[in-house]
């Protein structure tokens, strides 16, 4: 499920580089792989994750239409991949999530939560989360 957003204005890449990984901390699905065992899949949450951020150049609907299309290795890969284009007019966020962690009605809240880390990093602090009622293995 690709997710494009225009940001227009200065961008603290630093900060930027820094909500994703505030927002893996937080929710689960996020830094969960699927790991084989006798045949059988099984959920496996990563302790610590982290997601970088890909640099792409070039033209946005080449770049981004190959990384909504690029599948994930779900045994290794996190669900979540993002990509940044900087530019003197504007930039341009994309976050690839899979559908076994996020689905239309989740993403509103992600897309809130990492908005939320990226002004508290923005403002030199971590977020100040409230634990989550429900985490994904629940």
């Amino acid at each position: 499920m690709p997710y494009a957003l225009r940001l227009t204005g200065p961008l603290d890449v630093p900060a930027l580089r820094a909500a994703p990984a505030d927002l893996l901390e937080r929710h689960e699905s996020l830094r969960t792989v699927f790991a084989e065992r006798d045949g059988v899949p099984h959920q496996v949450v990563l302790d610590r994750a982290t997601v970088a951020i890909e640099r792409p150049a070039g033209d946005p609907a080449a770049w981004t239409a190959e990384a909504a299309h690029r599948p994930f290795d779900l045994s290794r890969d996190l669900p979540l991949r993002t990509h940044l284009q900087t530019g003197p007019d504007g930039h341009l966020l994309l976050l690839v999530l899979h559908h076994i962690a996020a689905d239309g009605w989740s993403v509103g809240p992600l897309l809130r939560d990492l908005s939320a880390a990226y002004a508290a990093r923005h403002g030199g602090t971590a977020p100040a989360w409230t634990a989550l009622p429900v985490q994904y293995a629940d």
